[in-house]
């Protein structure tokens, strides 16, 4: 994939549960015309109160699968070990945690091609994949108190990480329920200047997210990136 914000559906907010396994979904939307794009279905599964793998399938329009990611966690919930298949075009993107701070990240981008692969050394604090929903949760006070933090993103696809910011923009009502809207952005201003930051609204009680509007985390069929919005409350989750 092109782009460096593939973190779309990282980003979906997991409650506290006891629950075995919880299903949720939400429909991702074009954000120029409201085209219906795909959706995406989440099946987090839980150990007691620890999340221990979500599976996401994403449906086209017509129902037919078209990509999955599968994350693993382990004892740091922020570095989960991660892989993203597309059915349609072959590409391959995925990630895992190794000793010292190191992070092995492989990609291809079609059918036939071979693994593109490289040994990352990312300085703390860092964030793989959908680990990102929990160091939101670490400073989730901080968040509330206006601070700004900062952090690197390992980002498979450029076999490389970023330097991310994120704070929080508002406190919004999203179908009756109060939520802590975030802006996650680039943290270099001259790249900032080129890429749209994602507004993710979390519910402010559990943490579960409500809304998000951004970069998709899967191509469209022709390889290009998506610009999409989607609601994860009850309205939009239908």
């Amino acid at each position: 994939m092109l782009n460096i914000l593939l973190i779309a559906v990282a980003l979906i907010g997991i409650g506290n549960s006891g629950n075995l396994v919880k299903t949720y979904s939400g429909k991702a939307l074009k954000q120029s015309d409201d085209k219906f794009l795909y959706r995406e279905i989440h099946e987090a599964k839980f150990n007691g109160e620890k999340i221990d793998e979500i599976i996401t399938q994403f449906k086209d329009p017509n129902n037919n699968l078209i990509a999955i990611r599968t994350m693993i966690f382990g004892e740091d919930l922020t570095k989960p070990q991660f892989v993203l298949k597309d059915f349609r075009s072959g590409y391959v993107e995925g990630s895992e945690l190794l000793p010292s701070n190191k992070v092995r990240v492989y990609t291809k981008e079609n059918f036939g091609d071979n693994l593109d692969e490289k040994i990352l050394e990312v300085e703390e604090p860092f964030v793989i994949d959908g680990g990102i929903t929990y160091f939101f949760k670490e400073h989730w006070e901080d968040l509330l108190k206006n601070k700004t933090i900062q952090f690197n993103f390992v980002t498979p696809s450029k076999l490389d990480y970023f330097r991310f910011r994120v704070y929080k923009k508002a406190i919004v009502q999203i179908d009756g329920r109060k939520g802590l809207q975030l802006v996650l952005e680039l943290d270099n201003f001259i790249m900032r200047a080129f890429v749209d930051p994602i507004i993710i609204t979390y519910d402010l009680e559990n943490k579960e997210i409500l809304y998000y509007k951004g970069i998709s985390n899967i191509n469209d069929e022709n390889g290009k990136s998506l610009s999409i919005k989607i609601d994860y409350s009850a309205k939009g989750n239908i």
